[in-house]
């Protein structure tokens, strides 16, 4: 199954007549990360602190088939549809690309929607030889650096019973989001698959209201009126991972087991994909 292209919405294939979707060059150069750990005097070991992915290149390549009865009409078809590929891609303007593709999964063949951010840096025009032209290329500066899963994934884990998340993507999920309510003393929340638990400490604190971690920003807020942060050690704690919370990339079942103490924990993530 061949990847669908939407270029701010625009399906690309239906968009254009003379002007073919080759594919992507080289993905992704330089797909690395900006910011490091640091340390703090008196302190054992480094203060993690969050890396986004540093902005990297995507190259798209294409190819132009213009038709007509003569090479100036032929030329300026071609041409026309060149241009108009351009106006999507404007300079100094970020535009969201979409890529649908087919997976395959135990449960048969599954469509994904990928998204990202970019803004073109260069633009190389196919070249008339004879009667066609060769292949022209458009170099892309990504800013997130990688692609995300077009909708968030959400599901509760409560007591007793453990949930499986199945996280699609080919790297660490990014963006979780992690609810806590209804707990009545330590309430923990446990990835038993990558060894993470997180535990808050609901005493004295009014089981009504709800907790929200921010396992990106690295925040804990109690939701009340106002939300308060969270900074008492004593309240919230976790153990494993210098992250808040990671999950294991894999397309099948039975990955990311989770449970929780007490309460409910409402876990929402989304996959990213180099």
């Amino acid at each position: 199954m061949s990847d669908t292209i939407l270029i701010d919405g625009v399906d690309f294939e239906s968009e254009f007549r003379h002007i073919r979707f080759n594919g992507w060059g080289d993905m992704f150069t330089a797909a690395g990360t900006t910011g490091r750990n640091f340390e703090i005097p008196g302190r054992h070991g480094e203060v993690w602190v969050r890396k986004p992915r540093a902005a990297s290149t995507l190259s798209l390549s294409w190819s132009v088939t213009p038709d007509g009865t003569s090479v100036d009409e032929r030329m300026a078809r071609a041409n026309s549809e060149w241009f108009k590929l351009l106006r999507l891609f404007p300079q100094r303007r970020t535009v969201q690309l979409t890529r649908v593709i087919g997976v395959a999964t135990e449960h048969g063949i599954q469509q994904v929607r990928q998204v990202t951010n970019v803004e073109r840096v260069d633009a190389i025009a196919p070249n008339w030889v004879w009667h066609n032209y060769q292949d022209g290329f458009i170099t892309l500066r990504n800013f997130q650096g990688c692609w995300f899963d077009d909708e968030t994934t959400t599901f509760t884990v409560s007591p007793g019973v453990s949930t499986f998340a199945p996280v699609s993507g080919t790297t660490d999920t990014s963006a979780v989001v992690i609810t806590l309510a209804g707990g009545v003393a330590a309430q923990v929340l446990t990835n038993v698959t990558t060894g993470v638990s997180l535990t808050y400490n609901w005493a004295g604190i009014d089981p009504a209201s709800t907790v929200l971690i921010d396992a990106e920003a690295f925040t804990v807020r109690r939701i009340v009126a106002p939300s308060t942060n969270v900074t008492s050690l004593s309240r919230f704690e976790h153990s494993g991972d210098s992250r808040f919370m990671v999950l294991d990339p894999n397309l099948g079942d039975g990955v990311n087991e989770f449970t929780v103490s007490s309460g409910t924990a409402t876990v929402q993530y989304s996959g990213v994909w180099l």
